[in-house]
């Protein structure tokens, strides 16, 4: 079971520019035709695990609003896809481009603990050292605030880069889709180093967790300057070279974009695709559940030294506990495992959980945010059969 407190915090941190992502209401959105409730899949229905899949899924897709679910699945090196859809679109596959929100974070972290320990960067260094300029403002009681910090949400920092004018914000609503993601992404990692200069911290850094989308924003910017390439040119490397991941990108190549499934909102209206690779908010990825399986066995291998430094706690209190990026935690059966979920502004929730001890992963996408806590049920209940 996840802790309530991951989600509270979850909740509490979303971004005023996030909100306004899931406020969205052009004018060429509409309802979403659901009216065809038959669902389809291509589960073949032949073994336990095929039956285990069948049950939670089509419990999951009962949701009046759901519509397209890709779940992926290893277990002791097996690979398992399972697709599920109903109402408008078709069938998505594995090769299916989701967006991940969030679990973009985990990611970063895994390139930044290659980073560690490659010796390019550290984890308890002070993060002006890799700033231009000066910044005694990020500093609390004689405490600076450290890389390891920005990767375990206890920064300190604020939870915006910028306080925007509630006018200046209704404007920003009104722009088509296009503007709107051109305003997005004109947002550059220079334009969050110049603001740096004038964030305030609340507390003394490492000693308090607060979800904190700006800190890994941070953490984004400090590997651009490290490695002296756009972080999308890192991102795309790294999980070309290393992890063999050619379809999850900021940037779609044109022949993913026809594979993008349609998001949708709360109220089932669907919502305009934007491509987020600005710096205002929070690290994001376009993925399929192909890909998000790579990353899971990639993570199961923990004699890998980055893997096995990204799961390592960097932080506990009563609650939570936390590696790089990753939420650690013990399910009700006592299972440890390592987990992230995400939340699209522009239709999507998605979960990545690891079990390390027992070999296993599961990845869960969908197309809609009726809410996490319906993906989160959808993963427990994959996972207790899972672990039988």
């Amino acid at each position: 079971m996840i802790h309530s407190l991951y989600f509270h915090a979850r909740m509490k941190t979303i971004t005023a520019l996030l909100a306004i992502l899931l406020l969205l209401e052009y004018a060429g959105a509409h309802a979403a035709p659901f009216t065809d409730t038959t669902l389809i899949a291509d589960n073949r229905q032949q073994t336990r695990l095929d039956s285990l899949v069948q049950t939670a899924a089509s419990a999951y897709m009962q949701h009046p609003h759901a519509n397209s679910l890709s779940i992926g699945i290893v277990q002791n090196g097996h690979v398992y896809f399972y697709n599920y859809h109903k109402g408008a679109g078709a069938l998505p596959t594995s090769e299916s481009v989701y967006g991940i929100g969030s679990v973009a974070k985990v990611f970063l972290c895994s390139m930044a603990a290659r980073a560690v320990v490659a010796s390019r960067l550290q984890l308890n260094e002070d993060i002006r050292k890799y700033l231009p300029g000066k910044y005694p403002n990020l500093v609390y009681r004689q405490q600076p605030v450290r890389v390891v910090h920005l990767a375990n949400h206890t920064s300190a920092m604020p939870g915006m880069s910028r306080t925007y004018a509630d006018a200046y914000l209704d404007s920003v609503l009104k722009l088509d889709p296009q503007r709107f993601g051109d305003w997005y992404r004109a947002y550059t990692a220079d334009s969050l180093i110049k603001d740096m200069h004038h964030f305030v911290l609340d507390t003394v850094p490492g000693t308090k967790l607060r979800y904190n989308g700006n800190g890994m924003m941070v953490l984004m910017a400090i590997m651009e300057k490290v490695y002296h390439q756009p972080y999308e040119t890192l991102l795309t490397q790294f999980l070309r070279d290393s992890l063999n991941m050619h379809d999850s990108r900021l940037t779609l190549y044109a022949a993913q974009q026809d594979r993008v499934v349609q998001g949708y909102d709360e109220n089932g209206k669907a919502l305009p695709f934007i491509v987020d690779k600005g710096f205002r908010a929070a690290p994001s990825l376009l993925s399929t559940a192909a890909d998000m399986v790579k990353f899971i066995q990639w993570n199961l291998n923990e004699h890998n030294s980055a893997v096995q430094l990204a799961h390592t706690t960097t932080f506990k209190d009563a609650d939570t506990e936390l590696g790089l990026g990753w939420f650690k935690g013990i399910d009700a059966q006592q299972h440890h495992y390592l987990l992230h979920s995400g939340h699209e502004g522009t239709g999507f929730n998605s979960i990545c959980v690891l079990y390390p001890a027992n070999n296993t992963g599961i990845v869960i996408l969908v197309n809609e945010i009726t809410g996490q806590d319906r993906v989160n049920d959808l993963k427990d209940k994959l996972a207790e059969g899972l672990m039988e």
